[in-house]
């Protein structure tokens, strides 16, 4: 006569197999998130419609430029009304179009500059079109200047880059290519896109021993890039014109302390603006009207001050 099995061998079997099957459950669920996380944070916007600087009067050119690997970009070419004091190339942040630079150009216009804007390769191009924060928007920034130079737009040579956000830190790791520029404008960038990571982790309350490491091996299936290389802090020694660093003390996007560490790593001569009191970007809420006079005055101050 058969024995019949254990009632306890059961229990425990039947716990290991709920053990088993609510692990699996959690690790494919954790996967899906990140990956949905991950596409949402590096996907950029799709631009249906949007301003342009006519909307404000100003006349501006519709150009194509390439990016240094081939790409076609959309941009703008702003002349300044009378004799210019130089061009003033404007790197999108993250998920950036052109028409959140209006309120740069604006102020910048009436100051007597040219102005370039552009769109990084990845807008509009559907799902798979990521961000890398950094390594082919350098490509893009770099082609965008060599356009320009090949079509004479920089005149007598001078022009500036004003990067914001992921566009600061863009215009940190592409500034050793750039040939000519006068002086470099970081608005809230990243220092190290590692740690820029783990702030975004840790500010969705999330486990940040298994999702920090997560989202970056996500990160890079997405988009082919290891964040390693996403570091501006690396760079910033080897830039030899003038940089200015803008920080607002409550940046809770990437926190105070990247610019501090982009400061740290700068070469001397750097200046750091510390703004108190202001979050990421500065003037985040008015991006396509300005009325932050101190932000504008020391743009400004900085541009004429490395004519």
């Amino acid at each position: 006569m058969a024995q019949s099995k254990n009632p306890t061998s059961l229990l425990v079997l039947r716990l290991f197999q709920a053990v088993i099957i609510t692990l699996a459950f959690l690790f494919i669920a954790s996967w899906v998130m990140v990956f949905f996380l991950v596409y949402l944070f590096a996907h950029p916007d799709t631009p249906f419609s949007r301003l342009t600087p006519e909307n404000y009067a100003i006349h501006y050119v519709p150009v194509q430029f390439h990016s240094t690997d081939g790409f076609p970009l959309n941009g703008w070419y702003v002349p300044a009304e009378g004799e210019s004091r130089g061009l003033v190339v404007l790197v999108n942040g993250f998920r950036g179009r052109m028409d959140v630079t209006l309120g740069h150009i604006t102020f910048l216009h009436q100051a007597g500059y040219d102005c370039v804007a552009f769109e990084y390769r990845t807008v509009g191009q559907g799902f798979f079109a990521n961000l890398t924060f950094g390594k082919n928007e350098g490509s893009d920034l770099l082609g965008v200047i060599d356009t320009l130079k090949s079509r004479g737009y920089f005149g007598n040579g001078d022009y500036y880059v004003l990067g914001l956000s992921l566009g600061a830190a863009t215009a940190a790791m592409s500034a050793r290519q750039m040939d000519d520029v006068k002086g470099i404008i970081l608005n809230s960038s990243f220092a190290d896109f590692k740690l820029a990571m783990h702030k975004i982790v840790q500010g969705l309350g999330l486990p940040e021993g298994i999702f920090l490491p997560l989202g970056l091996a996500v990160f890079y299936l997405q988009t082919g890039v290891d964040a390693e290389e996403l570091c501006p802090a690396r760079y910033m020694s080897d830039i030899t014109v003038p940089v200015v660093i803008i920080q607002g003390q409550n940046d809770l996007m990437i926190g105070a302390e990247q610019g501090e560490m982009l400061f740290s790593s700068a070469p001397p001569g750097t200046e750091m603006w510390r703004v108190p009191d202001k979050g990421h970007l500065i003037v985040e809420p008015e991006l396509m009207n300005i009325t932050n006079e101190e932000y504008k005055e020391h743009i400004l101050q900085f541009l004429m001050e490395n004519n």
